[in-house]
């Protein structure tokens, strides 16, 4: 088995040497290489695909989008943890910085890592402040840490920004109304 590992591993080291080895598209080599990569996994071969993926990405950094689709399947697969890792070297790309913030964050509410995913939850917010989502994000993880009063704040600014924010809309309603002050 660990033959056969450091075979694929090799096998994936030689592709990524010809930057177009399976079409002329940059995209189409990321397509081959994810499909190779779901092949694997399909065949159980989890820490072989993780190793391939990395090492193509380390030698293509064009390839984020395959990166953004991995995660996107371990989290759809309810493999959290591997899906942060693939979706964690996407925070620093402009082009995916929002949907890896975010995909992270629900990973991170689905491990239960509340506090990490309340720190993350809030620079998103402050990096991506007109998204509505992330502020809904940053509410759900306040409401589950008890922070009732700030949840409500995030939600309230996530409505803001879209008044028909179905999520943010039905959390608030699930906090009821704010609690009264008595003198």
């Amino acid at each position: 088995a660990l033959l056969a590992g450091a075979a694929i591993l090799l096998l994936g080291f030689l592709l990524t040497l010809n930057p177009y080895p399976h079409g002329d598209h940059e995209m189409d080599d990321a397509m081959s290489a994810y499909s190779y990569m779901d092949m694997m996994l399909e065949k159980g071969r989890d820490e072989d695909a993780a190793a391939f993926l990395l090492l193509t990405h380390e030698r293509q950094p064009r390839y984020h989008a395959m990166l953004g689709r991995a995660g996107a399947d371990f989290m759809a697969r309810g493999q959290y943890q591997l899906a942060i890792g693939y979706l964690d070297p996407l925070r620093d790309d402009p082009e995916f910085a929002q949907s890896a913030t975010r995909n992270l964050v629900i990973c991170l509410i689905e491990l239960d890592e509340l506090p990490t995913a309340g720190a993350l939850a809030r620079e998103g917010t402050l990096r991506f402040p007109t998204l509505p989502g992330m502020q809904f994000l940053y509410g759900d993880v306040l409401s589950r840490q008890g922070l009732i009063a700030q949840a409500r704040l995030a939600f309230g600014r996530a409505l803001r920004l879209d008044p028909d924010h179905p999520q943010a809309l039905a959390a608030l309603r699930g906090l009821g109304p704010p609690a009264r002050v008595l003198d």
